[in-house]
């Protein structure tokens, strides 16, 4: 397991709380306490945002390794006949960050990106959010349960993981849990 994994198992929910919502609420709250621009007509403005676009992505960084972290953890400590593959994940871990990172612009108004050619990175960001999310709540399911589940049954994992802030202060105590059994037992 990476050490950057192995710094998110560990972690405290207050860290990783600290470490993702922090930089997020600084992104939120810059535009106010400075000049941002509202779009963007010469290359010179993009320059404004960049320590901006800099914080985002960090944010972006965090919260996709920690439940990259989570997704391929649980998936290793579920009972072998339920795990799946983490291909998928991987590349649903790395597509919104390089999405959010190159289109971040676009988000807040630029004259650069044209809509139209937005629609469909866009929707596969979400998709890829969403699965990422769906993988680490079914994971954690498994590696407490070793049972198939519905959706239904991981629906209350899936809500906190998807509503992120709230989220960690539930998720990853259980996951300090599993991770500490998992290196006690192996």
């Amino acid at each position: 397991m990476s050490c950057i994994a192995a710094f998110f198992l560990r972690a405290k929910h207050w860290q990783i709380f600290l470490m993702t919502f922090g930089p997020l609420s600084l992104v939120i709250v810059a535009p106010f306490l400075f000049a941002v621009p509202s779009t963007f007509s010469s290359p010179a403005d993009f320059l404004e945002l960049a320590p901006l676009m800099g914080i985002w992505a960090l944010c972006l960084i965090s919260i996709y390794s920690w439940i990259w972290s989570l997704g391929v953890f649980l998936n290793s400590v579920a009972d072998p006949s339920l795990r799946r593959r983490t291909r998928l994940l991987a590349f649903a871990s790395v597509y919104p960050v390089l999405y959010g990172v190159a289109f971040g612009p676009s988000l807040v108004g630029s004259a650069y990106v044209s809509p139209a050619l937005d629609i469909l990175p866009n929707l596969l960001a979400g998709v890829c959010m969403f699965y990422d999310v769906y993988f680490a709540s079914r994971s954690l399911m498994f590696a407490q349960g070793s049972r198939p589940a519905s959706f239904y049954d991981h629906v209350g994992p899936f809500l906190l993981l998807w509503f992120f802030p709230i989220g960690v202060w539930t998720i990853q105590p259980k996951v300090n849990l599993l991770y500490v059994n998992a290196q006690a037992g192996g």
